[in-house]
């Protein structure tokens, strides 16, 4: 700032002061009147700024003028674009044409012309494209939701002029289903869409199923079945919602043929709805038993060879089981004889009992020897016995005497009757 004052001396020299209101953001040299600022000015919140100068000479009065002084805050490329949402969410049919919309992204910039000018990008692929200028996203292909139900893109959004500042959303597409697939029939097909059947299965008895799969979703993928052609006698039926084939007539009588080859139908739900279709051959067989597998059933009354066949299984497997139970009675009789055997010997003791017991029946026999009743004594006088007239124990009981008595007696008896 500069001001003059026609006064000499004092009355001429000048002092710079800002008002009040201003004396936060910037400040003035009160000799230069040079005027400097107290903080950051962003241009995206003050574009221009308007405040009051005042210059003051020192004379007596002191006299003052006021200058209005305006401030115009320039622009520079100091914020980046940004998009107006954080993730975007689109959704398009199957099937589409190439350059299909999906839909728009938008961003802004708080710059001023030119560094709020941006452009927008993707992140390489070879489905999708956008427009650098509008945002607008489209296809670069046809889209098959059955390859690929959705895609997670990264969007893009930069300033044209450096320092080229950018921000990023992330973008997702589904792809909705369209009914352009047909049912698939995996059973029966061709070379596998025989099957064969006893005449004698009941009414309502489940022959086969139909299998099926539609890679659509939803109604689209919902089958229907049904007999198409084949069926004019009205021998068979099928489930329209799981495609089990059952039988429903009596198969027995002569009327019925032997073969019967059938149209089976399935469709979907979809819009417009699309079918497939499949070939079953039946085959009655009127020797065959009836086997219901489900029940565990056998009707044996009406096949005598089966009856026979199931008796002689019956028999074998009575004979197996009494052999294997012979061999484990035998083993066990061996066990216990080879333990009995293996603890005699085990006790010492046992053995010297058998000793001068047997000398004990050769002196009462009148065989033994003088020695051997000498030994016979010693033995019992060395267990605590008399050995004459086998009186009671030295230091025993009477009961354990009644039991050398016993057991002298008996061998007494042995070696008398052999």
């Amino acid at each position: 700032m500069s001001a003059s004052d026609e006064d000499m001396g004092p009355n001429a020299l000048i002092t710079y002061h800002l008002h009040a209101n201003s004396q936060n953001l910037l400040r003035v040299d009160p000799t230069t009147g040079v005027i400097t600022t107290n903080t950051n000015f962003d241009y995206e919140r003050i574009q221009e700024f308007d405040f009051f100068v005042l210059a003051m000479d020192q004379g007596h009065p002191k006299n003052s003028a006021t200058a209005t002084v305006r401030i115009y805050v320039e622009d520079i490329n100091d914020e980046p674009p940004k998009f107006t949402q954080t993730s975007y969410t689109f959704g398009t049919f199957e099937n589409q044409p190439k350059g299909t919309v999906i839909g728009p992204l938008s961003a802004t910039d708080a710059d001023s012309y030119p560094y709020n000018h941006f452009t927008f990008s993707l992140n390489s692929n070879d489905t999708f494209q956008i427009n650098p200028e509008t945002g607008v996203i489209s296809t670069r292909k046809i889209l098959d939701r059955e390859q690929q139900s959705g895609y997670y893109l990264v969007a893009r959004v930069a300033n044209t002029m450096a320092p080229y500042l950018s921000s990023t959303a992330s973008v997702t597409v589904y792809i909705a289903d369209r009914n352009d697939n047909a049912p698939r029939i995996i059973f029966p097909t061709e070379g596998n869409d025989t099957i064969e059947v006893s005449a004698r299965v009941p009414t309502g008895y489940i022959l086969s199923r139909v299998i099926a799969t539609d890679s659509d979703l939803g109604n689209n993928a919902k089958l229907t079945y049904s007999i198409a052609k084949g069926n004019e006698e009205q021998i068979f039926d099928i489930d329209p919602n799981n495609g089990a084939v059952s039988v429903q007539r009596d198969l027995t009588g002569s009327e019925i043929r032997d073969n019967h080859r059938i149209l089976l139908m399935v469709q979907d739900m979809g819009e417009p709805r699309k079918s497939a279709a499949a070939h079953m051959l039946i085959h009655v067989n009127r020797t065959k038993a009836f086997v219901d597998w489900m029940d565990k059933h056998i009707t044996l009354e009406d096949d005598p060879d089966s009856q026979s066949g199931i008796l002689g299984y019956h028999q074998k497997i009575l004979i197996i089981l009494s052999g294997v139970t012979i061999v484990v009675v035998v083993i066990l009789i061996m066990a216990i004889i080879y333990i009995k055997r293996r603890q005699v010997r085990g006790h010492p003791e046992q053995r010297d009992s058998y000793k001068y017991m047997s000398r004990m029946a050769g002196q009462q026999n009148g065989t033994g020897t003088e020695g051997e009743k000498k030994a016979v004594q010693f033995d019992l006088v060395q267990t605590g016995y008399m050995s004459t007239g086998m009186s009671a124990p030295l230091g025993g009981t009477k009961s354990k005497e009644k039991q050398v008595r016993h057991i002298v007696g008996c061998e007494a008896e042995t070696s008398s009757m052999i």
